[in-house]
């Protein structure tokens, strides 16, 4: 019995994300991400292997302790010593810029360009009023102006759904342990 059609378009016509191995499926079939597109364009090779992996594993960290902190389910006593430096420059980021949260880890997919991806945060901050933007969180800049690139990504797949306010502004914010809270525009 097979299914019917409506039911066959409903049910291929989502993006779906697979961990392992890390990939984004539409209407059936694999899409690039918007990381595999721009992988090219930040040479990492002069880093140490395992130091660059120490460095990917907390960015997973950090990116996991926002959602959580975004689904009201983070449980900030039992964050490892050396991410409560980030967490608190992280609330003070909340506090001082007006952030107010409208998506956490949104899947985007872009149907012309058939590309997918993973934003951060669609957010307001009071700089902007209530106009819309996205922030990619890192833990350095060290990926430069592919920053930009992976940001223009998300707002173009983002925007092109007309139910809902467009991204005006998109940005990326640095949270590790040393130094400040820094955010950066990009147009």
């Amino acid at each position: 019995m097979g299914l019917h059609e409506s039911e066959r378009n409903a049910h291929h016509m989502t993006l779906v994300y697979t961990e392992d191995p890390h990939g984004y499926h539409f209407d059936g079939k694999r899409v690039p991400s918007v990381t595999q597109i721009l992988s090219g364009l930040t040479d990492y090779s002069k880093i140490n292997a395992q130091q660059l992996a120490q460095a990917q594993e907390k960015g997973r960290h950090v990116h996991k302790m926002i959602e959580l902190w975004a689904r009201n389910n983070l449980d900030a006593d039992h964050l490892p010593d050396w991410m409560l430096p980030i967490y608190n420059k992280w609330l003070q980021f909340v506090d001082e810029s007006g952030f107010n949260l409208v998506a956490s880890e949104k899947q985007v997919y872009h149907r012309s360009l058939r590309y997918a991806g993973t934003l951060d945060l669609r957010c307001t901050i009071r700089r902007f009023g209530d106009a819309h933007g996205i922030i990619d969180v890192k833990r350095s800049f060290l990926a430069g102006p592919a920053i930009g690139l992976q940001l223009a990504g998300y707002v173009l797949a983002e925007n092109q759904d007309p139910k809902q306010p467009k991204v005006k502004w998109c940005a990326a914010l640095k949270l590790n342990e040393k130094g400040p809270a820094r955010l950066e525009f990009f147009d």
